[in-house]
């Protein structure tokens, strides 16, 4: 009788469960471990690239909170068609402003929400994250981004600047000895940067984009649509009152006036008196 090594009697044993490890292993989607994911931590959007997927989430950043529980009722698109119609206790909130975490824990429980939807989370590994951030922004804001991917289920977190990913995003080679302008216009903050070298030379954000912009927007139409509503209310039947009045005056004025050539009988009674 042949007596087989451990190894291969293991082989021969267990050969069915391996297939099917290897089959799971090799599959495109790989259950068993975790992905790389990209996060466009936007003011008012999220997108979520996955690597081999392509982006698979872009969603408003909004949160509807109960404020009598504190517990998340809607997350994203579901948050936002929930604004202006929902009782006074539920109340939708935007964590981020200005491209930054406003408030914490709100943010933790979206991005938590956002990586458990797109199930990136592997059995035996955690997602790693990238984050993109504004230029200019603080060591603690850094913290508070990278604390909020953290404990949403990241195992390693990275942050880079969102010019030098918006430019690799749009196939520049910064690599390059030459200077490479990217303007990032977001929801929050405008992105100015120069780039050459692989990395960012001189570079400002400014707190004027998108929402500013849209709010500019909609002011101007109010102000025109109660301008007009003035025009077309009193105010438009006053001017037409006082306008016919005036037409009324000057055709009263142009008929009362003496044709030329002609004399009233006044003045002809005045000229030839009677003996």
């Amino acid at each position: 009788m042949e007596v087989l090594p451990v190894s291969e009697f293991f082989m021969i044993k267990y050969i069915d469960d391996i297939i099917v490890l290897n089959t799971m292993l090799n599959r495109e989607d790989k259950a068993l471990f975790s992905r790389d994911i990209g996060i466009d931590l936007g003011t008012a959007n999220v997108l979520i690239y996955v690597k081999g997927r392509g982006i698979v989430l872009n969603e408003p950043s909004v949160i509807a909170i109960d404020t009598d529980t504190k517990k998340p009722l809607a997350v994203g698109e579901e948050a936002r068609r929930m604004v202006g119609r929902t009782p006074g206790n539920i109340v939708a909130i935007r964590p981020l402003r200005d491209g930054v975490i406003a408030d914490f824990e709100i943010t933790e429980m979206m991005l938590t929400h956002f990586i458990n939807k797109i199930d990136v989370r592997g059995f035996m590994a955690k997602p790693r994250i990238l984050i993109c951030t504004p230029t200019n922004i603080t060591s603690v804001e850094q913290k508070a981004i990278r604390e909020a991917a953290e404990r949403s289920g990241g195992k390693q977190v990275y942050l880079e600047e969102e010019p030098k990913v918006a430019a690799v995003g749009a196939g520049m080679d910064i690599f390059q000895p030459s200077g490479n302008m990217v303007i990032d216009i977001g929801g929050g903050t405008t992105d100015v940067a120069v780039l050459s070298m692989g990395d960012i030379v001189t570079a400002q954000s400014i707190k004027m984009a998108g929402d500013k912009f849209d709010q500019e927007i909609l002011n101007y139409i109010k102000r025109k649509s109660t301008s007009s509503s003035l025009e077309n209310g009193p105010l438009k039947r006053s001017k037409l009152q006082s306008a016919r009045i005036q037409k009324f005056e000057r055709r009263r004025d142009r008929h009362s006036r003496p044709r030329y050539g002609e004399r009233s009988s006044k003045n002809d009674d005045d000229s030839f008196p009677r003996n």
